[in-house]
């Protein structure tokens, strides 16, 4: 993005800037469910959530001198991450189905020996039901293009438009009221008194851990735009602060991203 200088000439022409933010903001369009107290799905609203992230930008000048040596114009690349939750307490359903190994040890009190243990396997499978969110996590590469003003040697304000690609990645959080699964852990033992054996088993399942969802997130990758205003005032030659506010990546096909309330950051001009 653009930089400043202390000469009459406040960004010139071969300048590169690295700049570096944290945005906070929101995205539009959560969908909410609600239940009632059966657990029985109410409804489904719409609502904004909290969207945060950072930004990585590179930017080099190609043309300055304009408008009474008071705009400049800059080219570069930017990629942005935001995070927001797109689902809320949405219900999903899944299957498992697996094996898991139950060991038998068996020892002889009187003789003071263990045989060599054997193991069983043991087949589970079945389906069940939970409610968690869906968290997306955006991901864009964008090349930028921006006009630059100065009002004073120092400080500059800036319009920056974005053309790329954002890759989606959706993941389940905060996974609840689970019906339909199982999990146990055993070690117990029981004699055969006529024997005067021992036998003890051991093992342990987990059906969540085999669980395939039946709308397992997936990523997307999808063409996106990004819009952006800022300011950045430069304390010396080289090292700066801004701030900016706008549409940080926008999915053109399915209409869905995160708006960057406001954002801050350093910049390092070269």
């Amino acid at each position: 993005m653009a930089t400043l200088t202390c000469f009459s000439q406040e960004v010139k022409k071969g300048d590169v800037i690295l700049s570096a933010g944290a945005n906070i903001g929101f995205s539009p369009n959560c969908s909410e469910y609600s239940y009632d107290s059966e657990g029985t799905l109410k409804g489904v609203a719409n609502k904004s959530h909290i969207a945060y992230g950072g930004k990585l930008a590179f930017e080099y000048i190609v043309a300055d001198g304009l408008c009474n040596d008071k705009v400049s114009v800059g080219i570069g690349a930017a990629s942005n991450y935001m995070t927001h939750q797109a689902q809320s307490d949405a219900p999903i359903t899944g299957q498992y189905k697996y094996h898991y190994i139950m060991y038998i040890y068996t020892y002889d009190p009187n003789a003071g020996t263990r045989r060599t243990p054997t193991s069983q396997e043991i087949k589970r499978e079945g389906m069940g039901s939970a409610q968690a969110d869906h968290v997306c996590h955006d991901i864009n590469l964008m090349l930028t293009g921006s006009l630059h003003y100065a009002f004073t040697p120092k400080f500059d304000t800036y319009l920056t438009l974005g053309i790329g690609a954002v890759m989606r990645m959706t993941s389940f959080k905060n996974l609840h009221n689970e019906k339909g699964f199982s999990a146990m852990w055993s070690e117990g033992s029981f004699e055969q008194t006529k024997k005067e054996r021992q036998t003890t088993f051991k093992y342990n399942y987990r059906d969540l851990d085999y669980v395939k969802w039946d709308d397992e997130p997936k990523n997307e990758y999808k063409a996106a735009v990004a819009l952006s205003i800022g300011a950045r005032y430069f304390f010396n030659q080289h090292w700066g602060a801004q701030a900016e506010v706008g549409l940080t990546t926008w999915n053109i096909y399915k209409k869905r991203g995160a708006f960057s309330l406001g954002s801050i950051g350093a910049c390092y001009k070269f």
